[in-house]
This record gives C-alpha cells, structure tokens and sequence, in this order.
C-alpha cells in the first residue's frame, strides 16, 4: 500500500505500510541483510541515474524491521 505524505515542486514522498513485494520473502528467510543490499540500497544509485540532480532519502525500511518504508525524492539545484 503506498501513501503519500509530502509534495512539493522539489519533493514528493510515499511510504509502503504493508510488506514490499521483496521485503517479506527476505525476511522469511532470514536474509534481510541480502535483501536490503539486492533490493533497497540500489534505488540510491538509481534516483541518481534518473537524473544527477535527484536524491532519494528513505530513513524507514521494511527490509531492515521498521513498521513501513518511507522513500523521499528531493530534486536539488
């Protein structure tokens, strides 16, 4: 389930309340360290890819234990 909670004309964010499609297999396994490193940590390298001017910002993660993900988009000058 996606849920926004900011917008703006330089950010805009979302938070997943209910397991990822990969954060539950992951940690069924006990592999939330794999899965935090194959799953979440590449979605840093790609806002980048995207454009060198986007930065992606999540300080919640599914994969690591927290209650939701929170994933922020900052677009800087």
């Amino acid at each position: 389930m996606l849920k926004k909670y900011e917008k703006s004309k330089k950010n805009f964010g979302f938070s997943y309340k209910d397991y990822s499609l990969w954060a539950k297999p992951f940690l069924e396994l006990d592999a939330s360290d794999i899965g935090h490193a194959m799953c979440c940590y590449p979605d840093f390298a790609m806002a980048k890819v995207f454009h060198s001017n986007l930065k992606l910002i999540r300080t919640k993660f599914l994969m690591k234990g927290d209650d939701f993900c929170d994933s922020t988009y900052i677009w800087e000058e």
